[in-house]
């Protein structure tokens, strides 16, 4: 069988492979001890060898190059040598003459070595190994050029992986520690989140100032929404003092959205100096900023905030519900003082009486109102007038235009068109709340 024809590595002539010129290389697979009285350990590597294109030509320059290194080399030594004998028996004089020029020899004689063995191209590429394709890519996975692991080299391998062990070990403990402090973190926001919002629902506004000024209290983001719907006077001070820290940044469009309800003629150019002061011009609190200087131009955006009802609010509808006092809800409803609107609305839609049809109509009629229409014509749907549709399709016509996508005008939207839906399907419509069901949730 003819020998494949593939070009010299050295040379690149083509011509016969000999496979002669071979590199051996391992992996190191695992090191384990083996506890015996010589405390012996066993090695598990895989080895590969390369046998690298070259024609005969170059095989026989470079036996002819190594053995003219050898006699260079033996050449030194026994000029050393002699310097040394002649040293011993002519004098320190004549020895130590003839050592230096012993010495300019060998330096010449290693010099002319490099020059003869490694001078050209592919003698530079013989001598480094490691530079040739397939063992340089190798290299770069891990092997090692040799016929296997020396003890020191399994000693190394082993101690390098037990540090990459022990540093993975002590990344993962660091990761558990983080993400246990997280949770505890977290933990403790809810409850400050929940404790915030009971001194909302109390009218609390000292004790809500105190937590909203606090930069370490998870509750803050929690206190100052509940501070703009307040829009309580003793807050406006304190809310634009913690605008203007540029050490709340993080907070400032929480800030900015609290401040809207305010009517005051300092809070737009104080929210416009924010955002000018803001290092981040793409982060979510400039966004907030930029919204509520939009809504505090837009009131009619702004009068779509969603009505919150208090927990007293909402069991005083339930107990005239229950009661079955449909004038009572009804005055409940259109009153913007009361604090049980919302809940009031949804009871009117559950009592199927005319008297709360015509204000559920009312209520869709008031352009003041328009935050309570997508609850109110939820409610409507539930009565069979033909009036309702067309009341639904008008408020939606008359729901303000945004420049930018605004949660509470999508929100309305969305109620009002699956209202209209439900005009023509009315088996999706919600069950109504028993009165049964609302005496029990008015004691609550």
């Amino acid at each position: 069988m003819c020998d494949q024809i593939v070009p010299c590595y050295f040379c690149g002539e083509a011509s016969h492979h000999d496979s002669t010129l071979k590199v051996p290389m391992f992996m190191i697979q695992k090191v384990q001890r083996v506890e015996t009285a010589y405390q012996t350990s066993t090695v598990q590597y895989e080895k590969q060898i390369f046998t690298i294109p070259r024609c005969r030509a170059c095989r026989r320059r470079h036996g002819l190059e190594n053995a003219l290194g050898t006699v260079i080399g033996a050449l030194g030594l026994l000029t050393v040598l002699g310097a040394v004998l002649l040293a011993l028996s002519q004098g320190i004089g004549w020895g130590a003459g003839f050592l230096l020029l012993a010495v300019v020899i060998l330096a010449l004689a290693a010099a002319l070595q490099e020059r003869l063995l490694y001078g050209g191209k592919e003698n530079l590429a013989l001598k480094h190994r490691e530079t040739w394709p397939q063992v340089h890519r190798s290299l770069t996975f891990g092997w090692q050029i040799g016929e296997g692991p020396s003890r020191a080299q399994s000693f190394n391998w082993a101690r390098e992986r037990q540090k990459s062990r022990d540093q993975q070990q002590a990344n993962l403990r660091r990761i558990q520690e983080e993400q246990k402090q997280a949770k505890v973190r977290a933990k403790k926001a809810v409850g400050q989140s929940n404790q915030a919002y009971q001194f909302g629902q109390d009218g609390n506004v000292e004790k809500l100032l105190r937590v909203a000024q606090d930069p370490k209290n998870g509750g803050r983001g929690t206190a100052i929404d509940m501070l703009g719907e307040m829009t309580h006077p003793d807050a406006l001070e304190p809310l634009l003092g913690m605008l203007a820290d540029p050490t709340r940044q993080s907070d400032h469009g929480r800030l900015a959205l609290a401040l809207v309800g305010y009517a005051d003629p300092r809070i737009t150019p104080a929210i416009q100096a924010a955002v000018d002061a803001a290092p981040e011009r793409t982060s979510s609190a400039i966004e907030d900023m930029q919204r509520a200087i939009h809504l505090r131009a837009n009131p009619a955006l702004f009068a779509l905030k969603p009505v919150r009802d208090t927990e007293e609010g909402q069991r005083r509808a339930y107990a005239l519900y229950a009661q079955g006092d449909v004038p009572g809800l009804v005055q409940v409803a259109l009153n913007p003082q009361e604090t049980g609107r919302s809940r009031a609305v949804q009871l009117l839609g559950d009592a199927a009486d005319p008297q709360a049809l015509e204000a559920l109509l009312t209520l869709l009629a008031d352009p003041t109102q328009t935050a309570l229409y997508g609850r109110v014509a939820k409610a409507a749907v539930h009565y069979p007038d033909p009036r309702v549709a067309a009341a639904i399709q008008t408020a939606e016509k008359a729901l303000p235009v945004s420049w930018k996508s605004e949660i509470w005008l999508e929100l309305i939207q969305s109620d009002l068109r699956n209202a209209l839906y439900e005009c023509s399907h009315p088996s999706m419509m919600y069950q109504p709340v028993s009165r049964e069901e609302a005496l029990k949730l008015s004691r609550a």
